[in-house]
């Protein structure tokens, strides 16, 4: 079952919502059963944003649908206060239940993210190899996005432009910015390799959550161009 607004006009961008909860790999595959992809976290922060009146309507069914929602957006970063390093992969064996090593390979890591501490690097719906004994996770855009992100969980930063993720910044910045320009990154205690999942509750829409594992059971949404009377007939979508 699907939830949402009909009121799209034709050869719309919409995020169409299920009821239906699963691991991110699993997600991801929902969506291209739909012939689509699960949206990034900068559409999902548009629309969590966004105060238009069919927009809250949408949130606020999606809230109590689902505590966390899946982006397509996964973060690569070293453990709080290091910088990664070329000469080694990223190794995140505490993305699963399981701990099968989820792993960025050395050769996919920009010169540019290992100059400072924590530099995160961004991949929008990255290829994702599943082998024997291991995931490998590799850009499907270069360059992919280097920022620096701020050290602990919870510090505030700025809002990047493009991937709306939080910008380190010092503390006297932060407090000339406005509530709106502010993003709190919550993000796994060691070097990490994960996904983002964003929730609906509106207290929380500020925050961009990359601790959850792999295999926790969150929300399915899609991104998809519909003509109007496809998306009256889910009873699903919001422009975003």
């Amino acid at each position: 079952m699907k939830t949402g607004i009909t009121n799209a006009t034709n050869n719309e961008k919409h995020i169409v919502a299920s009821d239906e909860k699963a691991a991110f790999i699993n997600a991801r595959r929902n969506a291209r059963v739909q012939g689509a992809r699960l949206p990034s976290n900068a559409e999902i922060d548009a629309l969590l944003f966004n105060e238009s009146e069919d927009k809250l309507a949408m949130v606020g069914k999606m809230a109590q649908s689902s505590r966390y929602w899946w982006t397509n957006t996964v973060v690569v970063y070293p453990a709080p206060g290091e910088k990664l390093k070329r000469k080694f992969d990223v190794l995140d064996q505490h993305a699963t239940a399981d701990r099968i090593p989820h792993i960025f390979p050395s050769s996919q890591i920009p010169k540019e993210a290992t100059k400072f501490k924590d530099m995160g690097i961004v991949l929008e719906n990255p290829y994702i190899t599943i082998e024997r004994n291991r995931v490998v996770i590799t850009p499907r855009h270069e360059p992919a996005l280097v920022i620096p992100l701020p050290g602990a969980s919870d510090d505030p930063g700025k809002m990047h432009d493009g991937s709306r993720l939080p910008i380190h910044m010092h503390s006297r910045a932060i407090m000339s910015l406005d509530e709106n320009e502010l993003r709190y990154l919550v993000r796994a205690e060691h070097q990490g390799i994960r996904p983002i999942a964003r929730s609906f509750n509106r207290l929380d829409r500020w925050t961009i959550n990359t601790h959850m594992t792999w295999d926790t059971l969150a929300g399915c949404s899609h991104i998809a161009v519909q003509q109007a009377s496809a998306v009256a007939s889910l009873g699903s979508s919001v422009q975003v």
